[in-house]
């Protein structure tokens, strides 16, 4: 072995670091829990390098010109495995929802096998003779060297074309889907195109001797570059492993999810929304959001905004002869709302919890005793009727006269009685689209559509008789002092007529107090 120079030194004590990283990463990433992708190719890029190592280490070490020309020889088959896999790997990275047929990959990588078999066959029996040699005690030295490898020169040309080729062909592919990559997800498709650079440069270098020793820049490149990898598929898997769960997610998910793009087409939708927008006739592939809401109406539906505290819309459609609520949101993609890229919307089936908080409401608006609608449906009542198309509305005051006294002499479940029966009576003569409710205790009022108050009078008269009637069968009088005031006009308050309509009825009581007293 000859005696190690300074620069022989100098070489080793860099080569070793990035040795070193290499099997470090190479270990690292070919464990599945933390590396996801084509291992295949990260592990024989890895390899690739460690073996460009060797190669370099033993021109070094031994410094023989035959076993020089094998190395060299080695670097090069080495160098198209490590190109190979890069471009593997890097079109792997941008399309990592696609698998290249293992064939293909095979195809790959036997070229540069080949280049290399056929680099060493015309020197297979030069390294049989140097070994023969050395037994011999005449050493290493091996004269006409040019002439026992004719054929070297033409597979190391062919070898870098090779490899220039697959390193060119994937840094254009990695340029050209980096700039279609989502901002968000910039920093390892960086890392990868720097990877891949650095690659080039160094090749470059190392070709035309840029360098001032013969440190093979090459190796220490592409040593660099598994680590480059290494950092951008692990900040890669991040977004890979999220992006794998929202499929899921978009897929599985019971309710509706369709997604618009820029122009308002239809772009994606899962398969729940697929299906039941199928069995309703409407095909989301040929519609625009809007289109799509006016089909939901075309087919009956109606769309209005969410009950209670819910956001979004609720659309209400019959499907297969039976009533369906969807409750709609619509959310922008773009979050920061800095551009148009298009919204998502989901359809929540919300039927069963609709019916009921419908059920509930009514419960809940509905005076248990008499069974009429409480003050809070009255209040209600006050916003649907408090429009120009209800007017002339005519409201109606009643207080019911001795609830106090048939309580206290009868008990209250004569008391009761006596509420029911006004009630009954309010309601058979109050029909719709006319309203009444009982306000609590014996106040009880009504809102007349569309009603003259000279109708509305009529109407008291018409209660008081059904009252004075049913008297004669009970054993306590019922009777209700009421007042009546009729809004005409838009601007007028309901709270005023309200107020003048209480006013009448008091004027009332003591009037029926004054003509049939106790």
């Amino acid at each position: 072995m000859s005696e190690i120079n300074l620069e022989t030194q100098y070489v080793i004590g860099i080569y070793i670091p990035f040795l070193i990283v290499t099997v470090f990463v190479h270990l690292s990433n070919t464990n599945r829990r933390t590396f996801v992708g084509n291992v295949g190719a990260f592990t024989i890029l890895c390899y690739s390098v460690l073996g460009m190592f060797a190669c370099e280490l033993v021109r070094y070490l031994i410094n023989d010109p035959g076993l020089n020309i094998v190395a060299d020889n080695g670097i090069l088959m080495f160098t198209c495995l490590a190109m190979t896999a890069q471009f593997l790997l890097t079109y792997w990275f941008y399309r990592s929802d696609f698998k290249m047929p293992g064939y293909i990959t095979m195809i790959f990588f036997i070229f540069p096998v080949l280049f290399a078999i056929a680099a060493l066959s015309p020197g297979y029996f030069m390294v049989i003779e140097l070994f023969e040699m050395r037994s011999a005690g005449q050493g290493y030295s091996i004269p006409n060297v040019d002439f026992v490898f004719p054929g070297w020169e033409m597979w190391s040309l062919i070898s870098t074309i090779y490899s220039y080729l697959m390193i060119a062909t994937a840094l254009i592919f990695a340029v050209f889907n980096h700039l279609r990559r989502p901002k968000f997800n910039m920093l390892p498709s960086v890392l990868m195109i720097i990877a891949i650079l650095l690659t080039v440069i160094s090749s470059v270098v190392t070709q035309f001797n840029f360098n001032p020793t013969n440190l093979n820049t090459t190796i220490i490149a592409v040593s660099t570059t598994t680590l480059l990898y290494h950092l951008a598929i692990l900040n890669h898997n991040q977004n890979f492993y999220a992006r794998y769960a929202r499929l899921a997610a978009f897929e599985f998910l019971k309710d509706f999810v369709v997604i618009f793009g820029k122009n308002g087409n239809v772009a994606d939708f899962n398969d729940s929304a697929s299906e039941w927008f199928s069995s309703v006739g409407i095909d989301l592939g040929e519609c625009t959001y809007d289109s799509l809401m006016e089909k939901l109406k075309e087919l009956g539906a109606t769309i209005g905004p969410a009950i209670g505290k819910e956001k979004g819309e609720d659309i209400s459609i019959t499907n297969k002869g039976l009533p369906m609520v969807l409750n709609l949101i619509v959310f922008d993609l773009d979050a920061k709302k800095k551009s148009n890229q298009g919204t998502i919307a989901f359809f929540f089936d919300v039927t069963q919890n609709r019916e009921m908080f419908q059920k509930l409401e009514k419960r809940a608006g509905v005076d248990a005793l008499s069974g009429l609608p409480n003050r809070m449906a009255f209040d209600r009542a006050l916003k649907r009727y408090d429009k120009q198309e209800c007017l002339p509305l005519t409201v109606i005051m009643g207080d019911l006269n001795d609830l106090k006294k048939t309580n206290d002499n009868l008990g209250h479940k004569y008391g009761d009685l006596l509420i029911k029966t006004a009630a009954k009576i309010l309601e058979g003569a109050c029909r719709k689209p006319h309203f009444v409710a009982r306000l609590g205790g014996d106040e009880f009022v009504m809102l007349l559509y569309r009603t003259e108050e000279k109708n509305a009078n009529k109407l008291i008269e018409l209660i008081k008789a059904k009252m004075a009637e049913s008297s004669e069968t009970l054993s306590f009088k019922v009777s209700m002092a009421m007042g009546a005031a009729t809004k005409r006009a838009p601007d007028e308050s309901l709270e005023d007529l309200i107020a003048v309509a209480d006013k009448r009825l008091y004027i009332d009581k003591k009037a029926m107090k004054g003509e049939a007293p106790r």
